[in-house]
């Protein structure tokens, strides 16, 4: 049976589309504020104009673009005063996670934070930024995820591009990114400890030493 085929490759189309601008925003090639054609992009991965609407609507979902119906999307620009708005969001979310993950965490959850933990240090100890960011949201996913509450872990996803945007922006020394990878460790002990009020104490001092330094870069 055939019926559905094509709408399963137009989405697939879409995702592809989807993760390939994801990439270009996240790694600067496309820069907040630059605007985004349909036409362009479609003329560029050989695709007609639907999947690449569907993609974009995803991104506007997920904050990385404004659509303005019409006429073109628009990457987002993020202003220094987004950094307070995110941490006044993503506080208490992760703080949640641990408050309802710690209580009930098995050794098999441990050994998952732990892989996590270790894949964003060996990152930081390579030296490859790009590749911190991604490991340390992958840790702070992996969460969520492992709480079980699947609402959670989708605001948490949704929230997360962001986050991961914002920390490419942000004047952060290769010392403090060590120093913060290290950190996941601790947590992912703490967890393990199921020492619920010690890893949110450390969650919360890993979360500040990030929003409350460095200076979003345009």
């Amino acid at each position: 049976m055939k019926w559905g085929s094509n709408l399963l490759e137009r989405q697939s189309l879409a995702d592809t589309v989807y993760s390939n601008i994801k990439d270009l925003i996240l790694t600067r090639k496309i820069k907040g504020g630059e605007r985004i054609l349909e036409d362009t992009v479609a003329k560029s991965f050989g695709v007609s104009r639907t999947p690449i609407r569907e993609a974009l609507r995803k991104l506007e979902k997920y904050g990385l673009v404004k659509i303005y119906p019409h006429k073109y999307a628009e990457v987002i620009k993020l202003e220094p005063r987004d950094r307070v708005h995110l941490m006044e969001v993503r506080e208490p979310m992760d703080i949640l996670a641990i408050q309802l993950l710690a209580p009930k965490a098995t050794e098999e959850v441990f050994e998952k934070l732990k892989v996590r933990a270790e894949e964003c240090m060996a990152a930081a100890d390579s030296g490859d930024v790009a590749a911190c960011i991604e490991t340390a949201s992958l840790f702070h996913m992996e969460i969520a995820k492992l709480t079980g509450n699947p609402f959670l872990y989708d605001m948490a996803q949704n929230l997360d591009v962001k986050v991961q945007l914002l920390r490419i922006l942000t004047f952060v020394s290769l010392d403090e990114i060590r120093e913060s990878a290290r950190q996941h460790i601790s947590i992912a002990q703490a967890i393990r400890e199921r020492n619920t009020d010690k890893a949110v104490s450390l969650m919360r001092n890993h979360l500040g030493s990030f929003y409350n330094k460095g200076e979003i870069r345009d």
